[in-house]
């Protein structure tokens, strides 16, 4: 029998379960699912539900909470299965140590994409290597900043119309936002000079560059004057970092005078993806750095919007992510950008090297010892690194890559 977990929300707990068999099996859930997950597992008959009070899976703080995972572990479920979301390092470590397989399952790929939880030979070689000290006082002074704007970050996170744009996930110390702030760590590692980041949002990983880097002079753009006002605010009194309303089929550079130019999860907005390479070939030096990140179609938890619809409350019921209008994987952005003039791709994940770690820790522990291993179960910027291979459950969905603009 299969025990299912649920680390995402409910809209891809309800195409998960359609992708299923309707055989037998238990769900894991967190007391805070229990209301609006019971009904629904209900409908494709799973009532029988361990209910642990924790804010995250992996979580182990109670009581209660080991009295419930020592009765899962008791019960000899064959298997474990959960939604692949954008975070699900802590459930897999969580599920590792109360089944023998673990697998995470596309909810809407048009086929099924499983990835199973194996362990690692080797953690292949690491490559953004700053201080961890450092990383982590630059976390928490962004962290600082943002809280004395929590007001106005609210205001902003308002489902449709916020759409991606990053609120207050870095507050709440949500796994998949720290993250994101590494994919600015990895830019800050390859980038020099005078460098533009296209699609800011507020700021903060504009902020982080220059921080960690001070050979940068960063001109951060969005379409967004909200949050470019708020991101003047929080961060305008860089020395070297400033910010303007711009989109990014029209880039405010003349032809030829950046060194870098930074895009994460922004190519797969566009209408038209090549003109924002285009335009980053033009204002790039010969030999200048292109550093970008999207999410390959293969791992991403939703459909992309094909259809340029923008009513984002029904797309999402639909499987579909309202504010993609373009997919890609590995190939089809290596091909991309070479038409477009740029050489020397390389791939990289952003990965939670420290779930990797401790994962391997947990196969060779007793079930008593893993509990225990679990209290260590944390996260933060300098839990990540980009590896150039994917590992199932603890890398990222979206990958980063890095090239050079052609010198002729």
């Amino acid at each position: 029998m299969e025990l299912l977990a649920f680390p995402c929300n409910r809209e891809l707990v309800g195409f998960f379960l359609a992708r299923l068999d309707r055989v037998p099996r238990a769900a894991l859930i967190l007391q805070k699912q229990e209301q609006p997950l019971r009904e629904l597992l209900a409908s494709y008959g799973i009532t029988e539900l361990f209910i642990i009070p924790e804010t995250y899976y992996g979580h182990v703080t109670t009581a209660r909470t080991r009295s419930v995972l020592a009765e899962v572990r008791g019960r000899g479920f064959s298997r474990a299965l959960f939604p692949i979301s954008d975070f699900c390092g802590n459930a897999a470590l969580l599920l590792s140590t109360l089944v023998p397989a673990v697998a995470a399952v596309s909810a809407t790929a048009p086929q099924p994409v499983i990835q199973e939880l194996t362990p690692l030979a080797k953690l292949p070689p690491l490559g953004c290597t700053f201080e961890r000290s450092m990383l982590l006082k630059l976390q928490r002074r962004i962290v600082e900043r943002l809280a004395a704007a929590a007001i106005e970050l609210d205001g902003m996170a308002d489902g449709d119309r916020a759409g991606e744009k990053p609120a207050g996930g870095l507050i709440a110390n949500f796994p998949y936002d720290c993250g994101v702030l590494f994919r600015y760590a990895f830019a800050a590692s390859k980038l020099h000079g005078k460098v533009l980041e296209v699609g800011c949002g507020i700021g903060y990983g504009a902020y982080l560059m220059a921080e960690l880097n001070p050979t940068l002079q960063v001109r951060a753009v969005d379409i967004d004057p909200e949050a470019i006002a708020l991101a003047e605010r929080l961060w305008g009194d860089h020395e070297r970092l400033s910010f303007a309303l711009a989109a990014a089929e029209t880039l405010p550079c003349e032809t030829g005078t950046i060194d870098g130019v930074a895009a994460f999860e922004v190519i797969e907005h566009l209408k038209t993806p090549k003109t924002l390479l285009d335009e980053s070939h033009r204002i790039l030096k010969p030999g200048g750095v292109l550093v970008g990140s999207t999410p390959n179609s293969l791992l991403f938890p939703y459909r992309v919007n094909d259809r340029w619809e923008v009513s984002p409350g029904r797309l999402r019921s639909e499987g579909v992510w309202p504010w993609h209008l373009q997919h890609f994987d590995e190939a089809s952005l290596l091909a991309l950008t070479n038409r477009c003039g740029f050489s020397g791709l390389d791939i990289h994940y952003p990965t939670f090297v420290k779930g990797v770690e401790l994962y391997a820790r947990l196969s060779r522990a007793s079930f008593d010892q893993a509990l225990e291993l679990l209290k260590e179960l944390s996260w933060s910027v300098a839990d990540f690194a980009d590896l150039t291979e994917h590992v199932p459950c603890f890398s990222d969905y979206s990958f980063l890559f890095s090239g050079f603009r052609d010198r002729t």
